[in-house]
């Protein structure tokens, strides 16, 4: 899509439009990828990924590494979880730094 040929031009007047049709993308598009990387994938994967790591743990149970519980195995680290994560923890330390100015503390 052509954002000057929809907005003649005037992007800042034509901002609720264009706000508007970004919405009604669907969550698998570039753009919300690009916003929340982990909406990206439906259940079906997750559920995949949880059922691959759990016979990975089943496995390691029963091994000599289960028994000295060393080496445990990880999930998959599916795409933008990395950068979710550190949003997130972004956001945590954000809202903390909010909080503790709001009750005229010092952090």
């Amino acid at each position: 899509m052509d954002i000057w040929d929809v907005c003649q031009g005037e992007i800042p007047a034509c901002a609720p439009r264009i706000a508007a049709l970004a919405w009604q993308l669907p969550d698998k598009s570039r753009t919300w990828r690009e916003h929340n990387p982990s909406g990206a994938y439906d259940t079906s994967t997750l559920l995949l990924r949880e059922i691959e790591y759990d016979a990975h743990v089943i496995r390691w149970m029963f091994s000599e590494d289960g028994k000295n519980r060393a080496n445990e195995p990880e999930p998959i680290t599916l795409p933008g979880e990395e950068l979710a994560r550190e949003r997130a923890a972004e956001r945590a330390d954000n809202d903390a730094l909010e909080l503790a100015r709001a009750f005229g503390m010092i952090i």
